[in-house]
């Protein structure tokens, strides 16, 4: 690559994938870079909620990655105390091995140029980015994003305020099981402390089982642990470990929810998208379709700015604050794990609020504002409904 290149995007899963997709398909010449070769492996609960799909639809991808997963239409609930939730919805769970795959090869089909190293150092100079690797030659492009999931190296190395330490960590393995479970599984049990788990099936009997647990400085959860504690208080989980075998290795990752804005625009010419900028949700942990929202945001701002628009990049940032509502909504309901008493209360009523259960339905579709349930004013709401 002598020519210098329009941008470079680090990191290659899902947002970075489809940014570099979108620069690609407008005639700029991006370099898509990750340390991994793929397919590789990625911790991850699986689960594509609806507004992944939007997405996805969106892009012409659906019908590749709907032909590649297992498709669900459930999601149970359980609070500390037990209280079931049941949500109807569209979802799909894909392997991330095989959906990361699924978006690298589309980027790729339209221009995007793969790069496979590991990126030592990130700076500016007078005309433009200069990527730095390990081993082999230095890139050269007029921008940058970086995509690199909860690793903030990078980021930190522009703009040192940002925060080193995530704000959770999730564990998973795989377990193949003859049990015949067809739904989401998300449960908050009190056996569990304040953290939550999942079972989510994949197809042809495989689950996605998985813990997670808020990070605090002053109590790190042991997720061996914690995952053992779950397979056998958690009635759901013991009844599939029993009709089954974990066929992988248990693998942790930390996750950055909430949004960083320092992690926004680390640098003049850099944009931070997705886990690196805090895209995941709290409270559900859901990450992967507003990662991919803040990619493709990211190579909008990137596509202004290379256009000749002089505040191309700067409207990166605002246009995603403008999500800021919905993640101080998640992260009020966040706060509900130190109260189990309150979630059963929460749990309870969704169980006889037909309009309270609607409310639900409605913000895991992304057709309502989470602060109609994930408050006290919601909450309350629900006895005059």
């Amino acid at each position: 690559m002598k020519k210098p290149l329009d941008a470079v995007v680090v990191g290659s899963g899902p947002c970075g994938a489809l940014a570099a997709r979108s620069l690609a398909a407008r005639g700029w010449r991006v370099a898509l870079v990750d340390r991994h070769a793929f397919p590789r492996q990625k911790v991850c609960g699986d689960a594509l909620l609806p507004d992944a799909f939007d997405i996805l639809r969106d892009q012409g991808l659906a019908d590749a990655v709907v032909g590649a997963g297992h498709p669900s239409s459930v999601l149970s609930v359980f609070s500390p105390g037990g209280y079931e939730v049941r949500v109807s919805g569209d979802f799909l769970t894909v392997r991330r091995e095989v959906l990361d795959v699924l978006l690298h090869r589309a980027a790729i089909q339209l221009g995007a140029e793969p790069i496979v190293a590991a990126v030592s150092s990130v700076s500016e100079n007078p005309d433009g980015v200069c990527v730095e690797f390990r081993s082999g030659p230095t890139l050269q492009a007029r921008a940058c994003i970086l995509a690199t999931g909860a690793d903030t190296r990078l980021l930190r190395s522009l703009q040192p305020v940002i925060s080193p330490a995530p704000t959770a960590v999730a564990s998973r393995c795989y377990v193949q099981s003859s049990r015949p479970l067809d739904r989401l599984v998300v449960t908050y049990d009190r056996g569990l402390g304040p953290a939550y788990a999942w079972i989510f099936p994949v197809g042809e009997g495989l689950f996605n089982v998985g813990v997670g647990s808020v990070y605090r400085s002053q109590k790190r959860f042991d997720h061996r642990s914690l995952f053992e504690r779950f397979t056998t208080v958690f009635p759901e989980a013991r009844a599939l470990m029993a009709t089954g075998q974990i066929v992988s290795p248990l693998r942790s990752a930390p996750l950055r929810c909430g949004l960083d804005r320092h992690a926004l625009r680390p640098g003049r010419l850099f944009l931070g998208a997705g886990e690196a900028a805090g895209s995941t949700f709290p409270f559900t942990g859901e990450g992967i379709g507003k990662a991919m929202a803040t990619g493709l945001l990211a190579a909008d701002a990137v596509h202004a700015f290379l256009g000749g628009e002089g505040e191309g990049l700067d409207s990166y940032a605002s246009a995603v604050l403008r999500l800021e509502p919905r993640y101080r909504a998640y992260s009020a309901a966040h706060r509900l794990l130190d109260y189990p008493r309150l979630m059963d209360l929460a749990a309870w009523r969704l169980q006889k609020s037909h309009w309270l259960a609607g409310r639900l339905s409605g913000v895991l579709q992304e057709e309502e504002d989470p602060r109609s349930l994930f408050s006290i004013a919601g909450l309350l709401g629900s006895f005059f409904r």
